[in-house]
């Protein structure tokens, strides 16, 4: 069922098993997957069905580092004073306007790594692949984004191994499970309810562990209402999930989770910037050569060391595309622009399911001639694995307020030298080995200046609530539970130790499944009767 906070909250309190605070991409893959099962789930969402400005309102940051906005055409399809938002209030969060790329993380990014300080995750990517395996079904992704041997066949392929997945339409969560939910019988959603504050159960005492009783939100017409439940996750995204916690308090008045006071620190974006020309050798095929696209299955490669060159000049995980310049430049980010995304027709019968979507227009797909195979000249695009830094961190203004009276969070990105190090050697090390491989030439601009001004985020708002062994080195477990709170949970890209050089969706819902299969048990154990009961 989804209803809207003043008919959910209309006795001012409900009462449910588990309680999901978001309806982005994790929560709603989360309920979906709860649907129709035992479990009473109620989910809480600050927007609506629909864009709304006065909910958008309430994601108002203060950038007081390197700035984290955009041009205008990371959102064509918001309101022109809102297409500059990294994030979405509303169902189906920034699925709503997302381009659809899907990428796994690679194996070693969950290594730790002894150049890297902070790096490696308490999971492996073995621990999450069949989770990856499972969202893959369920999302029509390509089972070849995980052949790793079939996409490197040699040659200077077993040093370009980055590539991703496009999906035509883009996976939007408003439209993909919202039918479900409306006809859901276990499973609530209220509409315009914007969790303000995690409440500690008063019940606990001594040196028991905290619990939280219930969790308090609030409408933009000043209704107040209380959701009590026996679990919590938090799936609010990178900036929300931290500042949810920070405005909750412990027993003995510390925010939730930062005993440690690592909530909202290790922020991390996948710093991008266009850097530098490629001019191809006589003869040479650029896409032969790095596989820039797999046709007809939209799985398309950049070049990326390998992870034995990677380790062996103790580089992170740096990715380059190489887009072709015919007369007017192309960019990277011009994948928003619904030009680029729909050549084929495909605005026409968008709002078909996409499995029918897919089937009629294959055909068409792979009738489209080939582009020329040469141009003059690549531009590069350059996507980086930021390294964790405690100096880089979101936290809660001590003055500003929204609408909810609720402190405004405060973000405070930065690029340590180790990043602009880490580019700099990354940057000779490509053009080396191009040009040692007879492929063609790199030329850099002459004035590098400072790189850092030359990269821009690209809004995978990552490692506020880091995923650690102990709680001395992050927030929450390896089963993504806030150490010191027997039942709150964070799910999303905030719980990123590192973030490779993948977008982040693909991880978030493998999470989001490894935590729905914890979650299943913990609460199969809750019903079971003790020995000697019947």
């Amino acid at each position: 069922m989804i209803t809207f906070a003043c008919k959910g909250f209309e006795r001012d309190a409900m009462h449910t098993e588990l309680c999901i605070v978001g309806a982005g991409a994790a929560g709603l893959d989360m309920a979906r997957l709860f649907d129709g099962t035992e479990l009473s789930v109620v989910v809480i969402e600050g927007g609506g069905l629909d864009f709304d400005a006065g909910a958008q309102r309430l994601h108002r940051i203060i950038s007081v580092g390197k700035d984290i906005a955009t041009s205008d055409r990371l959102m064509p399809d918001l309101p022109p004073a809102y297409r500059h938002e990294t994030r979405i209030r509303q169902f189906g969060g920034t699925s709503n306007a997302w381009s659809g790329k899907w990428k796994p993380h690679a194996p070693d990014d969950f290594q730790r790594k002894d150049w890297m300080p902070r790096s490696g995750w308490p999971l492996t990517y073995h621990d999450l692949l069949p989770f990856y395996v499972h969202v893959a079904r369920d999302y029509e992704i390509p089972r070849l984004l995980f052949d790793r041997n079939r996409l490197r066949r040699g040659g200077l392929r077993e040093q370009a191994e980055d590539f991703h997945y496009d999906q035509i339409p883009p996976l939007n969560f408003n439209t993909e499970v919202r039918a479900a939910l409306e006809r859901s019988k276990n499973v609530t959603v209220i509409l315009n309810a914007n969790a303000v504050e995690l409440v500690i159960d008063k019940g606990a005492g001594g040196n028991e562990p905290d619990t939280i009783g219930h969790v308090v939100a609030k409408t933009l017409s000043g209704h107040c209402g209380r959701v009590y439940a026996k679990a919590f996750v938090l799936a609010t995204g990178g900036f929300e999930n931290a500042r949810l916690l920070l405005n909750s308090r412990t027993r003995d008045n510390v925010a939730l989770g930062n005993r440690s006071d690592l909530v909202g620190r290790f922020f991390m974006d996948h710093p991008k910037g266009i850097w530098g020309r490629f001019t191809p050798g006589l003869n040479v095929q650029l896409e032969e050569q790095l596989a820039l696209e797999h046709r007809n299955t939209h799985i398309s490669r950049y070049f990326a060391f390998s992870e034995e060159f990677r380790r062996e000049h103790r580089l992170p995980n740096h990715s380059t595309a190489f887009y072709p310049v015919r007369g007017t430049t192309v960019r990277a980010s011009d994948d928003s622009d619904p030009a680029r995304r729909k050549p084929d027709g495909g605005h026409l019968i968008k709002p078909l399911p996409r499995r029918v979507y897919n089937r009629l227009m294959g055909p068409f797909k792979r009738s489209r001639p080939k582009p020329p195979e040469q141009v003059p000249y690549y531009e590069l695009v350059h996507f980086l694995e930021q390294a964790p830094d405690a100096e880089s961190r979101v936290c809660l203004s001590a003055a500003a307020k929204d609408e909810l009276n609720e402190p405004v969070l405060v973000v405070d990105w930065k690029l340590s030298e180790f990043d602009l190090a880490s580019l700099e050697k990354y940057l000779r090390l490509l053009r080396d080995v191009l040009e040692n491989h007879h492929i063609g030439e790199i030329s850099y601009p002459a004035d590098t200046g400072d790189l850092r001004f030359a990269l821009s985020g690209a809004h995978h708002h990552m490692g506020t609530t880091r995923m650690a062994a102990s709680s001395a080195q992050g927030v929450v477990d390896v089963n993504c539970k806030v150490f010191g709170v027997t039942n709150l949970y964070v799910i999303g890209s905030s719980v990123f130790p590192t973030g490779g050089n993948a977008n982040p969706t693909f991880t978030i819902l493998a999470l989001t499944r490894r935590l729905c299969h914890h979650l299943r048990s913990v609460f199969d154990r809750s019903r079971r009767p003790v020995r000697g009961q019947r």
